[in-house]
């Protein structure tokens, strides 16, 4: 039994497409139906300044939308919204891209600017079980192109900002030869970056507040650690420097990492630590709620 009907989100990111179904129960919560992610990086060249979608890369994209669309349909999803975030935001044709995904699926395209993204992402938070009644909470959300912080005091969203601190930008800026190995100065480098980036936003977190974080990356973090549910900071940058030493080939074969996260998957852990290190966080927990988890709290009134 249920009590709507079943709505579905498409988050378009950097790296990957995110596509969620769901109903909301007899008991007021949640049902998930059908959860995918496409691995489509439509986000290469987001650590430029002339970022936009070449036509095979938006004819790509909207096949792949059309296709979920479908997916979503039939499961009687007949309200989908399709959201962007950071590579469509920055790129130079977004315009472009919008009018050909209305003209093709007939839903608007919503391309969320930062500060929304992160708003979302904190809504997404408290849909978590195990964090359901925690008051006061720290959160970041690591994508291909940003980093979304969200600070949770007394249950409401307290600070929410987007950085540009994404694994695919920092991994073009800090790790072009990702097919190789890191050169000495990489992961110090990284950490100024980090470092700079996140004092100048002003975002100050209390090192005694639980931190909870998601991605794609954190997910192969988790894995690579026998699912461990709360993960010392340590153990983030050893596996960035043990997975930063071995080849594209051999990061795929000795840590089970997809073949198209593996080039971002020692940045991302880089920058993971050094956004831990900057405010002497020991420890996070992965979270699987992010973006597409807010959406869908706001579609079903939760």
């Amino acid at each position: 039994m249920h009590l709507s009907n079943p709505v579905a989100v498409i988050d378009i990111g950097t790296n990957s497409i995110k596509f969620i179904i769901a109903e909301k129960s007899e008991i007021g919560t949640m049902r998930i139906l059908h959860q995918e992610t496409i691995e489509l990086r439509i986000g290469t060249g987001v650590s430029t300044q002339k970022l936009s979608f070449s036509n095979e890369t938006m004819t790509r994209l909207i096949t792949v939308l059309s296709n979920l669309k479908i997916k979503a349909e039939g499961f009687r999803a007949h309200t989908i919204r399709v959201v962007a975030t950071s590579a469509v935001r920055e790129a130079n044709n977004q315009n472009e891209l919008a009018q050909k995904i209305n003209a093709t699926l007939k839903i608007p395209l919503e391309i969320l600017s930062g500060n929304d993204e992160a708003y979302h992402i904190g809504n997404a938070i408290h849909l978590d079980p195990k964090w359901k009644a925690a008051k006061t909470l720290n959160f970041i959300d690591l994508g291909g192109g940003s980093m979304e912080c969200i600070k949770i005091h007394n249950h409401r969203i307290d600070q929410a900002i987007s950085l540009p601190l994404g694994a695919v930008r920092l991994t073009e800026l800090f790790f072009p030869d990702s097919d190789t190995v890191f050169k000495t100065n990489t992961i110090s480098s990284i950490f100024s970056h980090v470092e700079k980036l996140v004092k100048e936003s002003n975002l100050n977190l209390d090192p005694k507040i639980p931190l909870l974080g998601s991605g794609g990356a954190f997910f192969i973090l988790q894995q690579n650690l026998k699912g461990k549910t709360h993960i010392q900071a340590l153990e983030v940058l050893e596996l960035a420097k043990k997975t930063g030493a071995e080849s594209l080939e051999n990061r795929i074969k000795k840590y089970n990492i997809p073949p198209k996260r593996a080039d971002v998957f020692p940045i991302a852990l880089c920058t993971l630590y050094a956004f831990m290190h900057t405010f002497n966080i020991e420890a996070f927990y992965p979270s699987t709620f992010n973006l597409k988890f807010g959406i869908l709290k706001e579609m079903l009134q939760l």
